[in-house]
């Protein structure tokens, strides 16, 4: 039953290797809700060391994998950020070669001594504002975004909007600021013979200046999605 979402894991992964390290090899695990790690279907999925933790029932839920598959990846994405985090970090302590500035490896490795879990309720909001999910977020945003810039699949995410009011702003930042995301978009500019910009998400102000949001105007146009 599991191999159908074992192969969208993978690919996901194959994906994200072209961006940033990851351990190898990786390990991919569902477990079910409720259960000791998975208290409630507000917590998706985790990740830590190589392996990765998937909410069987999320995960699985037909509507989600028939219809938001493209869900299912933005977490996927975000749990393999957690664990280029976890990488780095590991080699840092290891007096090994990184791949990231010193101070944002101390900043994730503090985070995470630190880490609040989304447990629900009051944990949701702590746990979204830490510098780790941001950085998750904000990564998992852009390579979501590449995986489909060419395609017509609307890009719509479960997750919450206070969330993506941090991660937004941050992924355009790397769009500019991460050299490997810069590489792969100039490359799809120059292939294209014209400028490559990202999907709009569906609440921000259309980019053709109507004023409206994006959802409200130009979305299923064929003009930015």
């Amino acid at each position: 039953m599991e191999g159908k979402y074992l192969e969208l894991v993978q690919n996901c992964i194959n994906y994200a290797r072209s961006f940033m390290t990851l351990p190898e090899p990786i390990e991919s695990y569902f477990e079910d809700c409720p259960s000791d790690r998975f208290k409630t279907m507000d917590n998706a999925a985790e990740g830590c060391g190589n392996k990765l933790y998937f909410n069987k029932s999320w995960f699985t839920g037909q509507d989600r994998w028939e219809n938001h598959r493209v869900d299912i990846e933005f977490f996927i994405f975000h749990e393999l950020r957690h664990l280029h985090q976890h990488y780095e970090i590991a080699l840092l302590d290891s007096n090994n070669t990184v791949h990231e500035d010193i101070s944002t490896i101390v900043s994730w490795k503090n985070g995470f001594i630190n880490y609040t879990r989304n447990e629900g309720g009051s944990t949701q909001a702590v746990n979204l504002s830490q510098e780790v999910e941001i950085d998750a977020n904000a990564y998992a945003l852009c390579l979501s975004n590449m995986l489909h810039i060419s395609d017509n699949i609307e890009l719509r995410f479960s997750v919450p909007q206070e969330a993506m009011d941090l991660a937004d702003p941050r992924s355009r930042q790397y769009y500019e600021n991460r050299p490997e995301l810069k590489r792969y978009m100039d490359k799809l500019k120059r292939d294209a013979g014209q400028p490559v910009v990202r999907k709009p998400e569906r609440n921000e102000l259309c980019p053709c200046g109507s004023g409206k949001k994006f959802k409200k105007c130009c979305i299923g146009k064929g003009i930015y999605d």
